[in-house]
């Protein structure tokens, strides 16, 4: 068997020394993330967050730009690509300020910047984490509990004087007082009062609109802002219902919480629809009116009082929300709403 000639020899000893040592060629490229600067380890939720982090070059080649992505939890929120004012030679680093902000969330959360370079032989060292934590905001004001008055579900009489009324938390760490408030009834402004009262952080306080309204017929919008300068979070200062007005007769006008939920099955459906109505026809017989989102009536039926369940069907009729108002001779007795898929 002949040796190997040197020459082959030696290429194939240049060839092995360049995989088991990587670092001897000098088109290498490694960058990696070392540290995350800025935000420290908590965020005020609601605040525009800055967001700084520290590359270093573990390469051999010089590099003048590179690109970052920026997560909250498993949510891409910043994607960014740097170019470098100076380039980074190999063992130097810099800090990257990105130029875009996040709102910071109302959690604690993880925050995890991602590197990304043309060439880069390593990505052992491109993800770094950081875990932040919620700090709560000076100013933070919570609406919930909305409730109409009279009103049976979403329901209501037209023709009667309606009554608005909501709770609101305070969130923040400042004590607040002399808010405004204000509702609307499909984009018409109502209220434009001030609620004196004086509330602690922590506090919850209840409201009730001197100003009342007149339902619309047919479906609308109900909506109340607690609007509030330096709101940490001003999504929370608004909360909105739909509801359905209807032609009641003056009997029930001021007792509408009497009226009854019909129980409805499947919903929403395609279909056929199921109505429980036995419990509001024993005595007499009635009429069931169905109703489109615009409060015009699509559909009516009479109904015997030994009637206890009634199938409708609906395969016909356009996707959306209808009402059902089931009216005896002189009383509306039960309404529903149903959603047509």
């Amino acid at each position: 068997m002949k040796k190997p000639k040197p020459t082959i020899l030696f290429i194939i000893s240049l060839f092995l020394i360049s995989i088991l040592n990587p670092f001897t060629s000098s088109a290498q490229t490694d960058i990696g993330i070392i540290s995350i600067q800025q935000p420290g380890d908590s965020t005020v939720y609601g605040s525009q967050i800055t967001t700084k982090c520290v590359i270093k070059n573990f390469g051999q080649t010089t590099i003048s730009s590179t690109y970052c992505l920026l997560y909250i939890d498993t949510v891409l929120y910043i994607n960014e690509n740097f170019t470098l004012s100076t380039p980074l030679a190999p063992d130097s680093s810099v800090e990257l300020t990105f130029l875009n902000t996040y709102l910071a969330p109302k959690k604690d959360y993880i925050l995890k910047i991602v590197n990304s370079t043309a060439m880069d032989t390593s990505i052992a060292n491109n993800t770094l984490t950081k875990q932040i934590y919620n700090k709560q905001a000076a100013l933070d004001l919570k609406c919930f509990n909305l409730v109409v008055t009279p009103s049976n579900g979403d329901t209501t009489c037209i023709n009667v004087n309606l009554s608005v009324s909501f709770d609101y938390t305070n969130f923040g760490t400042d004590t607040v007082s002399n808010l405004i408030l204000y509702y609307n009834v499909n984009a018409i402004v109502h209220g434009g009062e001030v609620d004196s009262n004086i509330l602690l952080p922590g506090d919850t306080n209840s409201y009730t609109f001197t100003s009342t309204y007149l339902s619309i017929t047919g479906y609308y919008h109900l909506k109340v802002f607690l609007p509030h300068v330096g709101d940490a979070f001003p999504a929370d200062n608004v909360i909105a219902l739909a509801y359905f007005g209807i032609n009641c007769p003056t009997a029930i006008n001021n007792s509408l919480n009497e009226v009854k939920q019909i129980t409805i099955y499947p919903n929403p459906a395609t279909s056929q629809l199921y109505l429980e109505i036995g419990d509001f026809t024993a005595k007499e017989s009635g009429a069931l009116s169905i109703f489109n989102s615009l409060g015009q009536e699509v559909e009516q039926l009479e109904i015997s009082k030994t009637a206890k369940t009634i199938t409708l069907n609906i395969e016909d009729y356009p996707k959306g929300i209808y009402y059902i108002q089931m009216q005896t001779k002189d009383n509306i007795v039960a309404t529903g709403k149903f959603i047509k898929e």
